[in-house]
């Protein structure tokens, strides 16, 4: 499908929705999948499909300037006038305004949770290296929402998987992402990062550490802290990273359900469906 961002381009997107009815569609965990810079959303296709049989419900989009999402609206054009941007073409603005693309492909999830195929309120994003900066920016962003009482428009995004992130690209930097207290405190995080590579396991360590200090010590009772933990860090004897850390030899996939199970399902009782239909349309 295609999904039209506020700022005029059109997104190319796949959706695979759950296949087995392995639970009911309200109880379905909706996922936005980031690819890395240069990629494009089939470098997921793997990890997509294998949820799917699962049970959940993907997204999976190319951001802007990448795979077939090329189109963008000429800027000032009134006719409706349109051209082809590369992800080489890229320009200031559209790289602040990449986290729009998150944004649609959220629209999109929240038709579908309103016709009870998902559960926007376990919302779960995963990202590939600067696809990580992209998905923090557009967490907190979704965060900032005000909550009405008439209305709950944000705060659906629960959980974050975070494939080798990178610190800084270009003019995007995740230093105010792990900062804020939407990712250090409330959102259940886990990090992946092929550990055979020490300039990458390194970093993702350190942002793992930076955001374990801000967290609450885990309860006394062993039980009780495992129960609880909301964070987590997966170091894969390889040297491969990004999406590539999907690679079905590796232990990340299964670490991935399991994050899934452990932080969304097993608290279906917190996340209840409810439907969430503008009370002025739209």
């Amino acid at each position: 499908m295609t999904l039209n961002t506020r700022d005029g381009w059109r997104i190319h997107c796949e959706y695979y929705g759950p296949q087995e009815k392995i639970r009911q569609g309200k109880e379905t965990v909706p996922i936005i999948m980031v690819h890395g810079w240069e990629g494009q959303g089939s470098d997921w296709s793997f990890l997509a499909v294998g949820l799917q049989t699962l049970g959940h419900a993907s997204m999976v989009i190319d951001l802007r300037g990448h795979g077939r999402s090329t189109t963008r609206r000429v800027q000032g054009d009134t006719t409706g006038a349109t051209k082809t941007v590369t992800v080489d073409d890229l320009d200031r603005d559209d790289i602040s305004r990449i986290w729009l693309d998150l944004e649609a492909a959220k629209s999109e999830l929240m038709k579908k949770h309103n016709a009870g195929e998902v559960n926007i309120e376990m919302l779960t994003v995963i990202a590939a290296e600067v696809g990580c900066i992209i998905a923090m920016e557009w967490a907190v962003r979704d965060w900032a929402w005000p909550i009405t009482p008439a209305y709950k428009q944000g705060q659906d995004v629960k959980a974050l998987v975070l494939l080798s992130p990178v610190e800084s690209y270009r003019r995007m930097s995740a230093t105010k992402s792990l900062n804020h207290p939407t990712i250090r405190e409330r959102l259940s995080l886990m990090f992946a990062v092929g550990a055979e590579d020490p300039r990458f396991a390194g970093s993702v360590k350190r942002m793992h550490d930076r955001i374990e200090r801000m967290r609450p010590p885990p309860d006394k009772d062993p039980k009780e802290a495992e129960r609880l933990r909301d964070l987590f860090l997966i170091q894969a004897p390889t040297s491969l990273q990004g999406s590539a850390l999907t690679d079905r030899s590796l232990p990340v996939n299964r670490a991935i359900v399991h994050f899934l199970t452990k932080r969304l399902l097993e608290r279906s009782d917190e996340l209840r469906w409810s439907e969430r239909k503008s009370p002025v349309g739209g």
